[in-house]
């Protein structure tokens, strides 16, 4: 849409630090995500509007969303993030126009919005409540 800043995205990234500063990443914490979407804008921040994850089925869902609500804390309250990016895996996966990788330094990381594919959903279709209710009698 006209007048709109123009959405970003890198899929399969990894968190990591930059600039030779080591900044230590806290264990149990989703590192890598297989999409990333963010607002490019040129006069404010950017802004990370959404993380896509896909997975096979449903059995490996409770653990990743522990994970990546431990990312998203991390995100939005963690004033380390000032050295780090997430980053593509392999170094020539490169985006359109260049880009490879979000420093989130100067990123708005409030209001993320987290989406899971799914190869195998249940069928009919069921909430998301009912389906972690499902994949944690095997897990526990």
């Amino acid at each position: 849409a006209e007048g709109l800043p123009p959405i970003q995205a890198l899929y399969n990234v990894h968190l990591s630090a930059v600039r030779k500063q080591k900044t230590a990443i806290p264990p149990g914490m989703k590192t890598e995500v297989d999409g990333l979407f963010w607002e490019a804008a040129a006069d404010r921040p950017s802004r990370i509007l959404a993380i896509a994850e896909a997975k096979h089925g449903c059995t490996t869902l409770y653990d990743d969303i522990q994970r990546m609500d431990a990312l998203l804390r991390y995100l939005q309250n963690d004033s380390e993030t000032a050295n780090l990016a997430f980053r593509p895996g392999r170094r020539e996966q490169k985006v359109e126009g260049g880009l490879d990788s979000l420093d989130l330094l100067e990123v708005d990381r409030d209001d993320i919005a987290v989406y899971y594919l799914i190869r195998n959903p249940p069928d009919p279709p069921v909430t998301l409540r009912k389906i972690i209710a499902q994949t944690v009698l095997p897990t526990e």
